[in-house]
């Protein structure tokens, strides 16, 4: 059984190195960032979304949790929106760690999303996912998750 829970000052600084690194890799990949500027834009992207980092307003950065191994086997990280009258909470990344990948846990942890959602009033949950990841966008999909824009590029290089 999962569980979140706030992450630590240590697991945010673990967090951030991966995630702005990852974040412009799968942007270069998108080819929306030239490698040349990848990491510079990425961590710009990251200041300007987390100023105050875990204390960050409307933001929740949370480990998931396996109760029986008593370890965290990934994070994710929500925030509350509002457009108008609509609000919503967005699944802004989530990770489940290589070796736990393949048992389920991201399932579960979406459902934990969810509940989470629904404790704070939500009425959707927003996300997004690079066009290239179909493994991530499969499972959107199986919980129900469904398109609502596509960008689309194509590359003249």
């Amino acid at each position: 059984m999962l569980c979140l829970r706030p992450m630590s000052e240590t697991e945010y600084q673990q967090f951030l190195a991966y995630a702005i690194a990852n974040y412009a890799e799968e942007k270069v990949h998108a080819n929306n960032y030239a490698p040349a500027d990848a990491m510079e834009l990425s961590t710009q992207e990251y200041q300007e979304l987390l100023p105050d980092g875990v204390d960050t307003k409307d933001t929740f950065l949370l480990m998931i949790v396996d109760q029986a191994l008593r370890h965290p086997v990934g994070f994710l990280w929500l925030m509350l929106q509002q457009k108008g009258i609509l609000r919503y909470l967005t699944l802004v990344n989530i990770l489940i760690y290589e070796e736990f990948r393949g048992q389920g846990y991201g399932t579960q942890a979406l459902q934990l999303v969810e509940e989470k959602a629904h404790s704070l009033g939500q009425e959707m949950i927003t996300l997004h996912a690079f066009g290239h990841n179909q493994r991530a966008i499969s499972l959107y999909q199986r919980l129900g998750y469904r398109t609502t824009n596509v960008h689309m590029a194509k590359s003249l290089r």
